[in-house]
């Protein structure tokens, strides 16, 4: 049997408000991935090999800052079952 908190007003599920958290981080950082990924492709042809450089350290610290944020949200949601619109894992109480 789930257990679901439910506003009085709203009937709706409480969301985790950590889980919705990390996930405006993930999204963040897929728009800041994105943005570095143009950022390079519009400057290759074109930028002086320490530009390149800078790019391309700024193209992979946005990349590992993703991969850590996906990490922090997969472990969130298994340690706290929590899925959106206040749903649990399978197998979860």
């Amino acid at each position: 049997m789930v257990a679901l908190l439910y506003v009085t007003s709203s009937a709706r599920p409480v969301e985790c408000r950590e889980r919705l958290e990390l996930e405006q981080n993930y999204r963040d950082a897929t728009a800041t991935l994105n943005a570095a990924v143009q950022e390079r492709r519009e400057r290759i042809a074109v930028c002086t090999r320490e530009e390149f450089l800078r790019l391309r350290q700024k193209l992979e610290a946005a990349g590992h800052a993703l991969w850590q944020i996906q990490q922090d949200l997969d472990r969130h949601i298994k340690e706290h079952c929590c899925l959106a619109n206040g749903r649990k894992m399978p197998g979860c109480l």
